[in-house]
């Protein structure tokens, strides 16, 4: 999805953007629960509506590959920025640069 799609949304539409994102952030893998669940919970609203798409599109990948993206964030450059606010939320509880 292009960036101008996602502009033309309603605000019920980046509603249920963020309902998918909190839904899919529900892995199969406690570590991955633990790393992007809460992450889906307290920081979605704060980035752009780019990295909400790309967040969205980052958890449709499956849990192996997200586990490898978590310990390798540079493996895709597209998520890489956004991979590491996961993890800088995940240690210190805030992002520095939504």
């Amino acid at each position: 999805m292009a960036l101008g799609y996602f502009q033309v949304l309603s605000n019920s539409d980046k509603s249920v953007l963020h309902q998918q994102a909190l839904w899919r952030s529900r892995r199969g893998m406690l570590e991955l629960d633990l790393l992007f669940r809460p992450f889906a919970e307290a920081c979605f609203e704060q980035l752009s509506c780019e990295q909400k798409l790309a967040f969205v599109e980052l958890l449709d990948r499956d849990d192996f590959e997200l586990l490898d993206l978590s310990r390798q964030p540079e493996t895709i450059p597209r998520y890489t920025t956004l991979i590491h606010m996961v993890l800088q939320f995940r240690k210190t509880g805030e992002i520095a640069d939504p």
